[in-house]
């Protein structure tokens, strides 16, 4: 009888310093237990103090509820610590999720916009492009007006140096000949024409006086010739100053159109280069959208995973919290129990 008392002791011992009390035996086993134990100690009636052993065993119960108590507080702690980080790494996390975001956007409308003045830009490139034709057709067309004036007054002044020529022989060498008077109508003919084809007006009351002129009939008289003559070299020098005036203008006129091209020509220069420059900004706004939308999907799936860790850390917590408050719960009712056992002992040692 004596070993079974030590034996079921053992066993009360072993429940009480065991570290899962709360899943090892409910409150009420513990007290059929100690009732079992008193009843047995009773019929042995051993030389064994239960009393002490009780009062022992409930001081372990005491430290193991004041160990529990210190473990809980412990990792509740650890607990709200760790869900503090956890919570800190989220928002900072959806912080950088909102930067990434912005930082998008703005190269979104970097993008765009470069995309509209690209279009603005290619619009005036092409505008300038149909001026510095225009300019160019104008500089060709000038060049052969200049080519053809030249050429038209070359031509009259060669048929006044023949008409010249023509009255001077006579001046110098009269002949009397009417051959002579024809010869020089048919010159002054071709000089008529010459200035009907350009449809110079400038030069009509002279070339009027030198038909006039011409239409005498006695060419011998020298004070015709001499008219003549005089007429010819106001004639030679109006086409003269006509031609220098003409050549005067289109050079000017060439000047500035020269400086039309150069002026169109380096616009379109700097409107290629803009051109060039919106195409980098949007390629490089496109390729930085498409790492930072990435980035921000990335940052969007951490934040999910993390959220969902927070979640069963808080899970986790509160079932820990839960278990550990009903192994202190456990423990209090066996030390109710246990001080159920020392007043039963007390009455039985009176007795």
């Amino acid at each position: 009888m004596k070993s079974i008392t030590f034996y079921y002791l053992l066993c009360l011992l072993s429940i009480a310093f065991c570290t899962e009390v709360e899943t090892s035996v409910d409150s009420h086993e513990f007290k059929e237990i100690i009732d079992d134990f008193v009843e047995i100690h009773k019929e042995a009636e051993v030389g064994v103090d239960i009393g002490m052993v009780l009062g022992g065993l409930k001081m372990n119960l005491d430290a193991s509820q004041n160990q529990y108590r210190e473990f809980l507080n412990s990792f509740m702690v650890s607990c709200n610590d760790a869900k503090a980080k956890l919570n800190n790494y989220i928002v900072s996390l959806k912080n950088s999720a909102d930067e990434t975001r912005n930082q998008a956007l703005q190269w979104k409308k970097d993008s765009e916009k470069a995309f509209r003045e690209s279009g603005k830009n290619e619009r005036m490139l092409n505008q300038t492009k149909v001026t510095l034709q225009k300019v160019m057709q104008d500089m060709a067309q000038l060049i052969v007006e200049y080519h053809r004036g030249v050429s038209e007054s070359e031509s009259k002044l060669v048929v006044i140096k023949q008409l010249y020529n023509i009255i001077e022989d006579e001046l110098i060498k009269p002949s009397g000949r009417s051959f002579v008077q024809l010869k020089f109508h048919k010159k002054l003919d071709d000089l008529q024409q010459l200035l009907s084809r350009t449809g110079e007006t400038l030069f009509t009351p002279i070339l009027s006086t030198l038909v006039q002129l011409a239409s005498e009939q006695n060419f011998s008289n020298q004070h015709i010739l001499k008219q003549i003559l005089l007429n010819l070299r106001k004639l030679r020098a109006s086409i003269e100053k006509y031609k220098s005036e003409k050549e005067s203008g289109m050079n000017n006129k060439m000047v500035l159109l020269k400086q039309q091209q150069d002026n169109l020509e380096s616009q379109i220069s700097d409107y290629k280069r803009l051109s060039e420059r919106y195409v980098s900004i949007i390629t490089e706004a496109d390729h930085n959208m498409g790492l930072l939308n990435n980035d921000f999907s990335n940052l969007q799936t951490e934040v999910g995973r993390k959220s969902t860790e927070l979640l069963s850390l808080n899970k986790l917590c509160e079932e820990e919290n839960t278990m550990y408050k009903k192994g202190i719960n456990r423990i209090v009712e066996i030390k109710d129990g246990i001080r159920e056992a020392l007043v039963l002992d007390q009455k039985h040692v009176t007795k």
